[in-house]
C-alpha cells in the first residue's frame, strides 16, 4: 500500500489506542530514565551491606515495568499490522467487486463475485473493521469504500485480479489459522 495508506493507518491505531500508547511510551522513557541513573552495585557492596536490596527490588521493577510496557507497545504493532491488512483486504475486494460487476467476463465475474461477497461479508462484520471505520470517520478520512472506488477507477482489471488472488490467499490463510485457534468455527 502506498505511504498515504500507512500514515492512515498509523492515524487510526493511534486514534484507537491513543491512551495505551501514551502510556506505555512514558513508562518506558521513566523506566529506562530511573535505571540509567541507577549505579549497578559493586559485588563488595552487596557483600557487606543490606542496602543495597531496596535498590535491587527497585530496580527489578523498573525492568518488569519495562518489559511489560514494551510487551503492550508490541501489541498495539500488531494491531497496526492487522489494521493495515484487513483495510487493504477490503479495498482490494470492493474493487474487485466494482471492476466486475462493470466487466464483460460473464461465468468468470459470477464465480469471482461471489467469492469477493463471501469474504467481505466475514471482514465487514468483525468489531476490528467497524472500530477501523468509526475512527476513520472520526479522523475525517474518507471511508475504505470511498477509497475503493476512486482505485477502481484507474485501475486495470488483469491489475485487480492479481490483487485479489494475493487477497484471497491471506485470506484462506487467516482463516485457517483462526479454525486452527479455535477462533472461528470450520
Amino acid at each position: 500500500m502506498s505511504a498515504i495508506a500507512t500514515l492512515e493507518t498509523e492515524a487510526i491505531v493511534n486514534y484507537l489506542h491513543a491512551d495505551i500508547i501514551t502510556k506505555n511510551r512514558s513508562q518506558i522513557e521513566y523506566a529506562r530514565e530511573s535505571l540509567a541513573r541507577m549505579r549497578p552495585p559493586s559485588i563488595f557492596t552487596r557483600l557487606i551491606s543490606r542496602q543495597q536490596k531496596p535498590l535491587e527490588r527497585r530496580r527489578a521493577e523498573l525492568e518488569g515495568m519495562l518489559r511489560d510496557a514494551e510487551a503492550q507497545l508490541r501489541q498495539a504493532k500488531v494491531v497496526q499490522n492487522q489494521v493495515h491488512m484487513v483495510s487493504g483486504m477490503i479495498v482490494v475486494g470492493l474493487m474487485g467487486k466494482e471492476k466486475f460487476l462493470k466487466g464483460e467476463e460473464e461465468e468468470e465475474e459470477d464465480e469471482m463475485i461471489l467469492r469477493i461477497d463471501s469474504m467481505l461479508e466475514t471482514l465487514t462484520c468483525s468489531n476490528l473493521v467497524k472500530e477501523i471505520e468509526g475512527a476513520r470517520g472520526a479522523l475525517g478520512l474518507r471511508s475504505l469504500g470511498e477509497v475503493a472506488e476512486d482505485r477502481a477507477r484507474d485501475a486495470d482489471l488483469g491489475e485487480v485480479k492479481r490483487a485479489l488472488f494475493k487477497v484471497e490467499r491471506k485470506w484462506e490463510a487467516m482463516k485457517a489459522l483462526a479454525e486452527w485457534q479455535g477462533i472461528a468455527a470450520p
